[in-house]
Parts: C-alpha cells; sequence; structure tokens
C-alpha cells in the first residue's frame, strides 16, 4: 500500500489542478470521438480509460466527483437528442468511486484492477444502467439487462487488459511524486 490516505487524494497543487485539466480535455475529446452508440441506451466508450487513471492518481472522492461533472459537462457539451436523466449521472458517480477504491491507495496489480472493472460492469452498467433504461424508456428491467449483459461480456476482458496496461504505462510516469 502507498503512503496515502484513501479518502484525502492527493494535495491540491497547480501540478494537480493542472493534470486535472489536462485530463478533463483528455475525457472530452475521448468521449467525442472514441465512443460509439449502438442502440438507444446501449454505447461502446472509450471514457474509462480516463477514469481509471485519475482514480489511480487521485482516489475515490476526486474520481467520483471528475465523474459527476464530466458526465454533466458532456451531456451539454455534446448534446445526443436524449433527455437528461440524473441516474446516469449517478452511475458515473458511482463507477468513479468504484475504480478510485481499488485503484488508487494500492500498488497497481492485475487482481486489483480486474475487481475494479468487473464491479463497475456489474454494479453500474449492467445494474445501475438497466435500470435506468427502465425508468426513462419504459422497457422492461429484464430485456435491457439482456440486451446489456452480451455487450459488458464482450467488452470486459478487453476493458480490463486495457485498464491495466494504460495504468502500467502510467504509473512508470512518476507523475504520484508530484502529487504529494
Amino acid at each position: 500500500m502507498k503512503n496515502k490516505k484513501l479518502w484525502q487524494g492527493p494535495k491540491i497543487t497547480a501540478f494537480s489542478i493542472a493534470l486535472l485539466g489536462i485530463l478533463t480535455a483528455l475525457r472530452l475529446v475521448v468521449s467525442r470521438i472514441g465512443s460509439i452508440r449502438l442502440t438507444r441506451d446501449i454505447h461502446v466508450s472509450l471514457t474509462f480509460i480516463v477514469t481509471v487513471i485519475i482514480a489511480y492518481y487521485f482516489g475515490p472522492l476526486w474520481t467520483a466527483v471528475f465523474n459527476g461533472i464530466m458526465n454533466l459537462l458532456i451531456f451539454f457539451i455534446f448534446p445526443t437528442g436524449d433527455p437528461f436523466f440524473i441516474g446516469y449521472t449517478l452511475s458515473a458517480i458511482i463507477g468513479g468511486f468504484i475504480y478510485g477504491l481499488f485503484l488508487y491507495p494500492y500498488q497497481l496489480s492485475w487482481i486489483r484492477t480486474t475487481i475494479a472493472v468487473v464491479l463497475v460492469t456489474l454494479i453500474v452498467n449492467l445494474f445501475l444502467n438497466a435500470l435506468w433504461a427502465t425508468m426513462l424508456y419504459q422497457v422492461p428491467f429484464w430485456i435491457s439487462i439482456s440486451s446489456r449483459l452480451i455487450k459488458e461480456l464482450i467488452q470486459l476482458v478487453p476493458q480490463i487488459v486495457i485498464s491495466y496496461l494504460t495504468l502500467q504505462i502510467v504509473s512508470k510516469l512518476k507523475i504520484e511524486s508530484k502529487l504529494n
């Protein structure tokens, strides 16, 4: 375990603010060009890459706040024509929190990365987002969950591998020492 407090996150410095600014810009770009809409309520996106980087450097609280703000920002900057629904913002917040819980204060490992991705996939992407789709589009819950299940199963292993490899690369940058 790194010498960090789980709930505190790094100190707020000019460097940490600049890093968050760069990651915000990256998230906006990735959400625009790294996202494919499969159906009305299902899309494949690479934005998880930015989320795992933030979770690794900033912890659960900062990542949850970041994801919530980014969800709102992206909705208003890049409208898709869908109605705003706070449930998806809550999903983004919970997903960021889960990633931060497993990635922030610990040494990088396949196990922690896998647990984080699996929990986000099951709790957020599969269950909560199916619930929100049911509420928003009046689709029966089990139909919504079954249509998401295929996508999530296909996406799970690549997402674990991409998350781990991204964090391996990012950890070699030695940015953490500048954040504390």
